[in-house]
């Protein structure tokens, strides 16, 4: 299983079949997937960053999200903060991803203005089947609190440069609003 998940984020119906897939699976085989996933790689790919939002969002292993998952990512922050898809990474790690009920009585995922209706929907599949115990509130917290002191000590670094670029980073948006809130 955990060779096969990359392969699958090739297209839209593949990260379906990946989030299905991670939604059912229990903690142990969690883990293994994660441990597996060239996060550093994933993170810049239209797709397959898709499914690291969807692993940190519904991951209840705090310390693997932080050590495995929110590492790889943050070590790329040099090299890839102006991507547009890290950025999504970020953000969605700032402002979590909320469920709703859907008509059908179905849990999905619930616009943030960060990733598309579609991008949102391939991400849902049996995410009311999903095995994560943990309450969605507090894993928002945490994986805010990941994020947040490297952010910060980030964009302090490179405020002066922030301020004066002509396209503002979303990123550093998100990060004074989800600390202001």
């Amino acid at each position: 299983m955990k060779e096969k998940m990359p392969a699958l984020l090739a297209s839209m119906a593949g990260l379906k079949v990946a989030c299905a897939l991670f939604n059912l699976l229990d903690a142990k085989d969690r883990k293994a997937v994660v441990k597996s996933l060239p996060v550093a790689e994933m993170v810049t790919n239209r797709i397959a960053h898709l499914f690291v939002i969807h692993v940190a969002n519904n991951l209840d292993d705090t310390q693997l999200t932080k050590k495995k998952l929110m590492h790889d990512v943050l070590i790329k922050i040099d090299d890839h903060i102006d991507d547009f898809f890290f950025q999504n990474v970020l953000n969605a790690s700032l402002m979590p991803l909320e469920v709703e009920k859907a008509e059908n009585g179905d849990l999905r995922y619930k616009s943030n203005g960060i990733l598309t209706a579609e991008e949102l929907s391939n991400m849902s599949l049996f995410l009311s089947k999903s095995t994560s115990k943990k309450d969605r509130k507090v894993r928002s917290s945490e994986l805010f609190k990941i994020v947040q002191k490297p952010l910060s000590m980030f964009f302090e670094e490179r405020l002066s440069y922030q301020l004066l670029d002509d396209k503002p980073n979303k990123v550093m948006k998100n990060l004074f609003v989800s600390i202001a809130i």
